[in-house]
């Protein structure tokens, strides 16, 4: 597929956590696109924390944007200067008062591509143990709930857990476990 081309771009809002532009764009059909508006967030990370026992870490928490409550995995920015691991160690942490001393990368999630580049960074941390308590910014109120892995899985399925990127990373966790559980048995 071919791609568009960017003729010109103005910011229209920049903080700490996002950057907005509107964007005229050439399209490879040769139609122009005056008011293309593009979100650029801070890039971020997502975690899967896997305890001792196969149980999985979420939380719950209210999402103003869409006005409901909703089941994810701990997530969050990564910092000026922090490396995605270290973000996510420390997202883990805060959110849910767990580390791990057990991490792979697994790659990204990409959540809304038509108008944002959010990028999530996923990781699994395997035998993950409660450490602390939970260290909340002032504007989150999260509940911890831990669930067999399996159970997390029906949880995406039947649309209890919706938010993409969990669902993503939750299933490419499951889909990496069954396949070692696969191989250790055929291994036997």
């Amino acid at each position: 597929m071919e791609e568009w081309k960017c003729l010109s771009s103005h910011e229209l809002l920049k903080n700490q956590w996002l950057t907005v532009h509107k964007d005229k764009a050439l399209l490879p059909n040769g139609l122009i696109v005056e008011d293309y508006y593009v979100v650029e967030l801070v890039g971020a990370v997502i975690v899967a924390a896997i305890d001792q026992c196969g149980n999985l870490v979420l939380k719950k928490e209210y999402r103003y944007p869409v006005g409901c409550t909703l089941i994810e995995l701990p997530a969050g920015g990564i910092e000026d200067g922090e490396n995605p691991q270290t973000a996510a160690e420390r997202e883990l942490l805060e959110e849910t008062g767990y580390a791990s001393e057990d991490w792979t990368y697994l790659g990204v999630s990409i959540d809304s591509p038509s108008k944002c580049n959010s990028k999530l960074h996923m990781f699994l941390a395997k035998n993950a143990v409660k450490v602390s308590v939970q260290q909340l910014d002032k504007t989150e109120d999260i509940d911890v709930l831990v669930v067999p892995l399996a159970r997390a899985v029906e949880m995406c399925m039947n649309n209890e857990i919706k938010v993409g990127s969990s669902v993503h990373t939750i299933m490419t966790v499951y889909l990496q476990e069954e396949q070692g559980n696969r191989k250790d048995n055929l291994e036997e």
